[in-house]
């Protein structure tokens, strides 16, 4: 055993960086980026810069400049993380130079060329140096979709009317596919209850909160946003259309309006269209012999909610379920949601989640990790200005934690455990670039 003493990265400017376009797979190389620490970008509280160079002779194919509001920084007078508002002169101002997009490209490559897989990055720069806080492989890569990809998945149309084309909307293509219903603009939780089946939901940004209704709707459009942010994961995982980073959605869209949003390109375009589509079946391999592979391929699940579909692909199963996300649709920390309504009823939450991801893939087994809080978020939920975990000088996750893996029972009642370190984003702990060594995942 031993007390791990870790410098704190202080971002100048962060964010994530994709050796492949994670909806698509297309070979580009794609790089959000915002000032302060990368917690703003991943929440969803701002929409970065997104940056789309080409893999093979690294030339930057876009550039599309966000405005970027808010910045996440550490005070010098109490050493938390706080919020605070971007300089005007900054908001439209690119983070990145060309010289620095490149560096990140060939980090990229190299983490890449080391892992073998497209990878899912982390990033930060302070006083000239690039940082790697974290990789992991990108798991919402499908194999055929990826064969057939466009270059980008940002919308060049801009946004303002509509053009001939009948865009009346553009932002970034989070999650593929094309999606037509009526809108409904949600601004409150109080609202959740309005959006219908097959609604087409704009808000400013989606919180853990919203899932359920998230599974109900068609698509989702959001004013804030990247790749990484909260709708975006989200969305991918339950195969539903998004356009995410649209800036003013939920100002111009008006409840009821019909429209189609291409999740792959980025826009929102007027009227519908009369095709119909399900999640599920798409994903579902179109023949029942599962080709034979050396290393078994499974999924990461991050809610109960997408375990049909995630299980539909004929994964050999779970490798990695999220209970930290179980515990966010609680919308309560677990200290508080204890306190209010007891330990077993706790408990129960968390065993019905991993029962109805270990039943839809029964007999395959479910690997699950307990909880790796993410203290910016948990600071959100009821009783979060109160519990320690959440602390704004703690990092962004717990330093600690297990993996579980369920067996094939249907009673999901044998456990075996596994002790696991994670690094997470934000005030992350500072790995440099030369090396990468240690395992991606999260």
């Amino acid at each position: 055993m031993a007390v791990v003493v870790q410098e704190m990265v202080d971002a100048e400017k962060s964010g994530v960086l994709f050796t492949s376009h994670p909806s698509t797979g297309a070979p580009v190389v794609t790089v959000e980026a915002a000032w302060g620490l990368g917690e703003a970008v991943v929440s969803g509280a701002v929409t970065p810069d997104n940056y789309v160079m080409d893999r093979a002779t690294g030339d930057i194919e876009e550039v599309s400049v966000g405005e970027k509001k808010v910045m996440h920084v550490r005070d010098d007078e109490t050493g938390e993380t706080v919020e605070r508002p971007v300089p005007e002169e900054r908001r439209t101002e690119r983070v990145l130079s060309d010289a620095e997009l490149a560096a990140l490209r060939d980090l990229g490559e190299e983490i890449e060329e080391y892992y073998g897989d497209p990878q899912d990055v982390e990033w930060a720069m302070a006083g000239g140096e690039v940082y790697l806080l974290q990789s992991r492989p990108i798991t919402t890569i499908d194999a055929e979709d990826a064969a057939g990809a466009t270059r980008s998945g940002r919308a060049t149309n801009g946004g303002g009317a509509d053009g001939d084309d009948g865009v009346v909307l553009s932002g970034l293509g989070a999650s593929p596919g094309r999606a037509s219903g009526g809108v409904c603009t949600v601004g409150k939780l109080d609202e959740l209850d309005k959006v219908g089946e097959g609604d087409i939901i704009v808000a400013e940004m989606t919180t853990p909160d919203m899932v359920p209704a998230m599974k109900r709707a068609a698509g989702i459009v959001t004013d804030e946003g990247g790749m990484t942010s909260h709708a975006a994961i989200v969305s991918r995982e339950l195969g539903v259309p998004a356009v995410v980073g649209a800036g003013d959605a939920t100002d111009r869209l008006r409840d009821g309006q019909s429209v189609t949003i291409d999740g792959e390109k980025g826009v929102v375009e007027s009227g519908g269209e009369t095709e119909t589509r399900d999640a599920i079946e798409e994903v579902r391999p179109d023949t029942p012999v599962k080709p034979m592979t050396a290393t078994e391929v499974k999924v990461n699940v991050s809610i109960p909610d997408a375990a049909e579909r995630a299980a539909a692909t004929g994964a050999d199963g779970v490798g990695l379920l999220r209970i930290e996300h179980m515990i966010l649709s609680l919308g309560k920390t677990p200290e508080r949601y204890i306190a209010d309504r007891g330990a077993d009823a706790y408990v129960a939450e968390i065993v019905d989640g991993v029962q109805r991801v270990a039943e839809e893939f029964y007999p395959r087994p479910v690997r699950a990790r307990t909880l790796d809080a993410p203290t910016d978020e948990f600071r959100q939920l009821e009783g979060g200005e109160d519990d320690p975990t959440c602390s704004p000088t703690n990092s962004r996750r717990s330093g600690n934690s297990t993996r579980w893996a369920t067996t094939t029972s249907r009673s999901c009642s044998r456990w075996s455990t596994t002790p696991r370190t994670s690094s997470g984003r934000g005030n992350s702990s500072t790995r440099r670039v030369s090396t990468p060594t240690s395992a991606p995942g999260a």
